[in-house]
C-alpha cells in the first residue's frame, strides 16, 4: 500500500523526474484544485471528444484491456493492452474511438504538483509522442498500484507520484510502438473472453480455432498471462464496473461478474488487490 515511507523515497530518490513539468502551463488547466493532479479509469468516464483539445496538464495514458486509435502531435496511435503513452502539455490530442471494452488508466499532472519535486527530463528534446509497449510484470505493477492510488484518495499526491515514477521508468525501459498484431486466435479468444469469461474452454477453442492445448500455450505467450489469470481478471473488472458504476453491493456485483461464490471472489480480489474487497473500496 502507499505508504508515508512511500512519500519519503519518492521526494529522495528521485530528485531528476519533473523537469519538464515546470514548463508545461500554456493553455487551460483541468485540474485546479489540491493535489492538482487527477487519476481515473476510461471505463469511470466514458465521454467522448469528437476534436482535439490542448491542456495544461502532462496527461499519462496506460493501456488495460482492448484496443482503441488516438491522436496525439498529428499523427493516429494504436492503444492496447500494456500501451504506455506521455502526452506534453501544449500538445493536441484526442481519443479517436475505442471498442466498447477498452479500458485505460489516465492521469492528469499540472505543474503545480510538480513543486518542490524533482522532474521529467524532455523526451528526445520535446518531439513527437510516441507510445512505447510494456511487457506483463511491468504492466502488473502500474495496474496495481494505479489501483492502489484510487482506493486511497487522501493519499493521491504521493501515490500518484510514485506511480509517474514508476510509469516513466517502465516507459524509457519499454520498446517503442504497439505494431505487432495479437494472433488472430488469441484475439479472437480474448474478445470472447470479455464477452462471457465462463465460457468453456471447449467452446473457446472452437471460436478461437485451435485446439484447447495450443490455445492455452499461445494465449499465455502472447498475453503474458495464461487462460484462467485473464478470465478471473476480466470477471474482476467487470465486477469493479458493477459496483462503481451501478452501485450493486459486493456480493451481487461478485456473482453477477461470473464469480461461482463471494468466497472465490474474495480470494481472487485479495490476490490481485493484497485488501479485501471491503477494505478496497470503503475508500472509494
Amino acid at each position: 500500500m502507499v505508504t508515508v515511507q512511500i512519500k519519503a523515497r519518492f521526494e529522495a530518490v528521485f530528485a531528476d523526474f519533473f523537469q519538464y513539468i515546470a514548463k508545461m502551463i500554456e493553455t487551460h488547466p483541468l485540474v485546479q484544485e489540491p493535489p492538482h493532479a487527477a487519476l481515473w479509469r476510461r471505463s469511470d468516464r466514458r465521454a467522448q471528444a469528437f476534436r482535439p483539445s490542448v491542456h495544461a496538464e502532462l496527461v499519462v495514458l496506460f493501456g488495460l484491456r482492448g484496443s482503441a486509435r488516438y491522436f496525439i502531435d498529428g499523427q493516429v496511435v494504436a492503444l492496447g493492452l500494456g500501451s504506455l503513452l506521455f502526452a506534453w502539455a501544449g500538445v493536441a490530442h484526442f481519443l479517436v474511438s475505442d471498442e466498447p471494452d477498452f479500458d485505460m488508466w489516465v492521469a492528469l499532472v499540472s505543474d503545480r504538483f510538480a513543486v518542490g519535486l524533482p522532474t521529467v527530463p524532455p523526451v528526445a528534446g520535446g518531439g513527437l509522442a510516441s507510445v512505447h509497449q510494456l511487457d506483463p510484470k511491468a504492466r502488473e505493477e502500474l495496474d496495481l498500484l494505479a489501483g492502489q492510488v484510487r482506493a486511497m484518495p487522501e493519499a493521491l499526491g504521493p501515490g500518484l507520484g510514485w506511480w509517474l515514477i514508476r510509469a516513466w521508468h517502465h516507459w524509457q525501459a519499454a520498446p517503442e510502438g504497439t505494431g505487432r498484431a495479437l494472433h488472430p486466435a488469441v484475439d479472437r479468444a480474448a474478445r470472447a473472453l470479455r464477452r462471457s469469461p465462463d465460457l468453456p474452454l471447449s467452446d473457446l477453442a472452437r471460436e478461437a480455432g485451435l485446439s484447447p492445448g495450443r490455445l492455452g500455450q499461445v494465449f499465455a505467450r502472447e498475453m503474458g498471462q495464461g487462460l484462467v489469470a485473464f478470465r478471473t481478471a476480466e470477471k474482476l473488472a467487470r465486477a469493479d464496473q458493477l459496483i462503481r458504476a451501478r452501485g450493486l453491493d459486493l456480493l451481487n456485483a461478485a456473482l453477477e461478474a461470473g464469480f461461482g461464490s463471494y468466497s472465490q471472489f474474495y480470494r481472487a480480489f485479495a490476490a490481485r488487490h493484497g485488501v479485501s474487497p471491503r477494505a478496497f473500496y470503503s475508500g472509494t
